[in-house]
C-alpha cells in the first residue's frame, strides 16, 4: 500500500511506555536490565557495549546487597510469575511488546532503587555516547525542542536507537533498555549527566 508508513518496533514500544511516570520507568528499568543481562549471558554476546552493560548490571546487583537481600530478595531470584515479565526481552524483541511493564505490581522499592542505581551508573559510563559530540545543552535542546519537521518522539527514538546500535550484535535486544534510559534522561532533565 502506498502512503502508509509502518510503525517501527521502537516506535511501538515507545507508544506503550511513553506515559509512564518516573517511578514506573525506574522499576521497569530494573526488570529490563535483569532480563537483558540474562539474554546477553544466554546468547553469549560479547562486545564493548555488552561488557559495559554487564559491568553496570553487576554493580547494580551488588550495590547494598545485604539490605536488598533482606527487603527484596526477589531482585536476586525470578520475578513473581504474576508480573508476566520472565521473558520480557524476548517478548520485546519478537513482538515489540512492553505492555507487561505497565503492571503497577512491579513498582516496588526493591525495583525502583536498583533501577535508579543502574540509571545513574550506566548513563555516566556512556555519557560520551549519549551526548554524541554535542554539548549537554545542545542535546537537551534537541530533545525538549525538536525541529518543526520532527515529531516530539523522533529525537528520543533516534537517541535510543543510536545507543542500541553501539552493540555489534543485533541491537534490537538493547532497544527496551535504551528507550527507558532516554525517557528517564528526559524526565530527570539529564540530571545524571551533569
Amino acid at each position: 500500500m502506498f502512503g502508509i508508513k509502518q510503525e517501527s518496533p521502537l516506535q511501538k514500544m515507545y507508544g506503550q511506555v511513553k506515559d509512564l511516570g518516573t517511578p514506573m520507568l525506574l522499576a521497569g528499568l530494573a526488570v529490563l536490565v535483569k532480563s537483558t543481562a540474562n539474554y546477553i549471558h544466554a546468547a553469549g554476546l560479547q562486545d564493548q557495549a555488552t561488557e559495559t552493560f554487564r559491568q553496570a548490571y553487576l554493580n547494580m546487583m551488588n550495590n547494598d546487597r545485604p539490605y536488598w537481600w533482606a527487603v527484596g530478595p526477589q531482585l536476586y531470584e525470578d520475578f513473581p510469575a504474576d508480573w508476566k515479565v520472565s521473558d520480557i526481552i524476548k517478548t520485546a524483541v519478537c513482538e515489540s511488546d512492553l505492555c507487561a511493564l505497565d503492571n503497577t505490581a512491579i513498582n516496588r522499592e526493591w525495583t525502583r532503587a536498583p533501577g535508579w542505581f543502574f540509571f545513574k551508573t550506566y548513563t555516566r559510563q556512556i555519557k560520551a555516547d549519549i551526548i554524541g559530540g554535542k554539548t549537554l545543552d545542545e542535546l537537551k535542546l534537541s530533545i525538549f525542542n525538536p525541529p518543526k519537521d520532527q515529531s516530539p518522539e523522533e529525537p528520543l527514538l533516534e537517541l535510543a536507537k543510536q545507543l542500541a546500535d553501539r552493540s555489534n550484535s543485533d541491537p534490537t535486544f538493547f532497544y527496551p533498555v535504551m528507550l527507558y534510559l532516554v525517557l528517564l534522561l528526559k524526565n530527570t532533565n539529564f540530571v545524571t549527566l551533569k
